[in-house]
């Protein structure tokens, strides 16, 4: 598995690439089903889109995210103690 992180513009791009064997279509999970499968449900809510690309040899999930710009840095005035 390889993860990328990337700053573009007012934008974070996220991305795993996955390179081991595919789940079986009915995969055993030994906990409660309730705990499971959510994962990229809940990263669909909070990303500004999602994109999953298919290839040949491994599976790319990748996240885009908008961030806010920092406020500019105001020059920090001398701490006298008197």
């Amino acid at each position: 598995m390889i993860v990328s992180l990337a700053l573009e513009g007012r934008a974070v791009h996220i991305e795993v690439a996955d390179y081991g064997v595919a789940p079986s279509p009915h995969p055993r999970c030994t906990g409660a089903p309730d705990e499971h499968g959510r994962g990229m449900d809940i990263v669909e809510l909070l990303a500004d889109w999602t994109e999953t690309l298919e290839e040949r040899d491994h599976r790319r999930d990748r996240v885009g995210l908008r961030v806010a710009t920092a406020p500019a840095e105001q020059p920090q005035a001398d701490l006298v103690l008197a």
